[in-house]
């Protein structure tokens, strides 16, 4: 009796009646057939992944995933490309991690809350041009109300004048918008302003002649 296993099936073959010879072909045989099979599911594996976009992961078949429900609750299920996982994909609400998702909560949560004291205190907006909202000021890693453009960027919540917005700022907090609403840490040290030769930014053709 000859034992086969695998990563994911393990089975037995009678090979008693078997001489050795044909025997060793067999599971040689069976060993490349598993290899092949191997090889086409990591590159099934690999494709999956090259679909992904650094902001928009997707989970392929049997990978757990985390989304969120209405109430701010996170749950967790396997990706088995069913109505239920489009559904919350196509909705930005599939996460990798637990933590990704309870951040999302807390995001969101942000965005009510600013809005709601918005519609509780804004006069009348007659036009978007004529709106104030939040900016963040990367010098020193504050929030600072804006409206020098013609438009606000789409989706922003707007304030009806500058003294709102920064009385939002207040009562939900300026870190925690500036932790959920723009993604920065501020517990993270900071060790320049991205103007020197160890970041991804710096470009030294930027830099002017002293000349």
């Amino acid at each position: 009796m000859e034992e086969v296993k695998t990563d994911t099936v393990n089975f037995s073959l009678n090979l008693a009646d078997c001489s050795p010879a044909v025997a060793n072909v067999v599971m040689q045989t069976l060993q490349k057939t598993f290899d092949s099979l191997q090889k086409v599911i990591e590159t099934d594996k690999e494709e999956q992944k090259k679909k992904e976009t650094k902001n928009h992961w997707k989970p392929i078949t049997s990978e757990k995933y985390f989304f969120t429900y209405s109430d701010g609750d996170v749950d967790s299920v396997i990706w088995t490309e069913n109505k239920a996982d489009k559904g919350r994909y196509g909705l930005r609400n599939v996460f990798r991690t637990k933590e990704d998702a309870e951040f999302e909560v807390e995001r969101r949560k942000i965005i009510a809350e600013l809005q709601n004291y918005a519609d509780d205190h804004n006069g009348e907006i007659t036009h978007p041009s004529d709106a104030f909202w939040l900016a963040l000021d990367e010098d020193d890693m504050s929030i600072t109300v804006e409206n020098d453009s013609f438009l606000p960027p789409v989706g922003t919540v707007l304030f009806s004048n500058g003294d709102i917005a920064y009385d939002a700022i207040e009562t939900i907090g300026e870190d925690r918008i500036i932790k959920y609403m723009f993604g920065i840490d501020l517990d993270k040290k900071f060790h320049c302003n991205g103007d020197c030769e160890c970041c991804d930014e710096y470009d030294p053709w930027d830099e002017e002649d002293e000349d």
